[in-house]
């Protein structure tokens, strides 16, 4: 069985419009009693939307197409984190994940118009996104008090 990448992007759009919808539960379940779950929503739906915008590619012009699915998947990675940060009770300067995301946002826009190349996009996004990851393993296996680290081990393996 051979999928194209138009029908592994709907699969992906599917899987996190359900991944909305269960972000969407919990949050309404708990978003009094744990701080940070509503960041968790924000950034499942900045995810899905930048992925809706990636399969509007010919509906919409590029520029739009790629500065907005991209800069609205690091905005949510980034969102992500403040989230993590919040629930778990510790703050990390968020004047770094503001700088690193205008400054990913300015070279993203260089590398879109004024000197197009799609790999050093892919270098830019792949490295951010693995600054943002890092971020949030570190703080969910190494910055948590010992008795929360139990319900934090998990996410954090996945995470990196």
């Amino acid at each position: 069985m051979s999928f194209d990448i138009k029908t592994l992007m709907m699969l992906y759009v599917l899987i996190n419009i359900i991944g909305v919808g269960a972000i969407a539960i919990i949050w309404s379940q708990n978003h009094k009693r744990f701080g940070g779950i509503t960041y968790w929503l924000a950034d499942m739906i900045c995810q899905t939307v930048g992925i809706l915008l990636i399969i509007m590619h010919g509906a919409i012009p590029d520029i739009v197409l790629i500065l907005g699915s991209n800069s609205l998947i690091l905005i949510g990675d980034v969102v992500l984190l403040i989230g993590l940060e919040i629930f778990v009770g510790k703050k990390i300067a968020r004047v770094f994940k503001s700088l690193l995301i205008i400054a990913a946002v300015c070279v993203l826009t260089y590398f879109t118009v004024v000197l197009p190349n799609i790999t050093n996009r892919e270098i830019l996004i792949s490295s951010v996104l693995i600054i943002i990851s890092f971020r949030g393993s570190w703080l969910l296996l190494h910055t948590v008090s010992p008795a929360f680290i139990k319900f934090t081990r998990i996410t954090g393996i996945v995470r990196q």
